[in-house]
């Protein structure tokens, strides 16, 4: 048998879906005869204006399908066993939620209230079926539909045109529940095929992956080895460096050591050299305050010598003679004095570390003020 699948179908209105149905569901009309022969036999005994309302009745019935209804295909199965098998009670209560839900929800669309009808019909037309093939009796709900139906119509006619009806709509449920479970096998099959070819490509990018790292992993190590070997080359020059360093080192700290032993001595000797300055310094001021002390009293005996001379000049005109013979001795012994100042001064000098101009220099001083004497002495 061929398979049919349903066409999904979420359209907006009720006449675009009613375009687009099931093909399962067009099997309604297959069984004409026995529809046809029951709206024949039924057709004669019923008013214009019930069988107007009946034939809406079961064109509605007829219309509404799986699709209509907005269900998944998954969810057919559970619908068709619902309306099957469900209890007075169960569909009083559906029926009433169902009612309950239209009042909060304002405005349904023709879909939902589509959909709400069809389930009622539905329940109610298969408990009718159920309860004819038990040999059970009616429901309130049946007799209630047979009593607007009553009078000279032929209730058997009404109910085998039902219990056709439902008998089709049974065997196209059966028809989709076989697509269903075909669709589920080949989707199946198509996920586990899927998946394999998901495992095979994961095992062809791992062992990709795995080839990439092992070529990196040898390009690394190239590296680290050639890294590895310029590092020993560069430590090995660095240590040559470093004992050469330390040879260098040892060379200067040992010239560093003597040139301390000199420094130091340099000092002692230039300690020494500033003592004996300071030392001759000592003597050169004694010297000097000496010759200054010396210079003085010559000047105050030459001074009394003269303020001596003029005063005998001036008492003693007569006695030149005692005075030049008392000047003779003076100058006399006055150059002696000179004689043994020149005499004196180099040693003192000598050991002060003058020069000899300044002793010239004094030399010449004594001559002049000798010759000043003398010249005085003659006049």
């Amino acid at each position: 048998m061929r398979v049919q699948r349903p066409v999904p179908t979420k359209l907006k209105t009720a006449n675009v879906q009613a375009r687009t149905k099931m093909k399962a569901w067009r099997l309604i009309i297959t069984d004409d005869s026995s529809i046809k022969s029951s709206v024949a036999a039924l057709q004669g005994r019923l008013t214009l204006a019930e069988w107007a309302e009946l034939e809406a009745d079961v064109a509605e019935t007829e219309e509404e399908g799986p699709s209509e209804r907005n269900l998944l295909p998954s969810e057919w199965r559970s619908s068709v066993a619902l309306e099957g098998n469900a209890p007075k009670e169960v569909e009083e209560k559906e029926s009433d939620k169902e009612e309950e839900t239209l009042r909060r929800n304002p405005g349904p669309s023709a879909e939902a209230g589509m959909y709400t009808s069809l389930r009622k019909k539905s329940l109610e037309v298969l408990t009718v079926s159920c309860a004819m093939q038990a040999g059970g009796s009616f429901t309130p709900n049946l007799d209630g539909k047979l009593e607007k139906y009553a009078g000279p119509s032929d209730v058997e006619s009404y109910v085998e045109l039902v219990h056709n009806m439902m008998r089709v709509k049974m065997a196209a449920a059966t028809i989709t529940v076989e697509q269903v479970e075909s669709l589920a096998v080949e989707r199946a099959a198509a996920k586990a095929l899927l998946e394999e070819k998901e495992g095979k490509t994961g095992i062809e990018t791992f062992k990709r992956a795995t080839i990439d790292l092992r070529d990196r992993l040898k390009a690394s190590r190239v590296t680290f080895n050639e890294e590895s070997h310029r590092v020993d080359v560069l430590t090995k020059d660095l240590a040559k460096r470093d004992r050469v360093h330390v040879a260098a080192l040892a060379a200067k700290s040992k010239e560093l050591a003597e040139c301390e032993v000199v420094r130091s001595s340099e000092l002692e000797l230039l300690d020494k050299l500033e003592a004996n300055c300071n030392e001759m310094r000592l003597q050169q001021s004694a010297a000097e305050e000496q010759l200054g002390e010396i210079e003085e009293q010559k000047w105050l005996q030459l001074r009394n010598l003269e303020h001596q001379v003029t005063a005998m000049i001036a008492c003693f005109v007569g006695g030149q003679r005692q005075l030049a013979w008392k000047l003779d001795l003076f100058l006399f012994g006055l150059d002696e004095m000179k004689e043994n100042l020149e005499l004196e001064l180099p040693a003192v000098l000598r050991r002060l570390g003058l020069d000899r101009n300044s002793a010239d220099a004094v030399t010449v001083g004594s001559s002049g003020d000798a010759s000043v004497c003398s010249s005085r002495h003659s006049e």
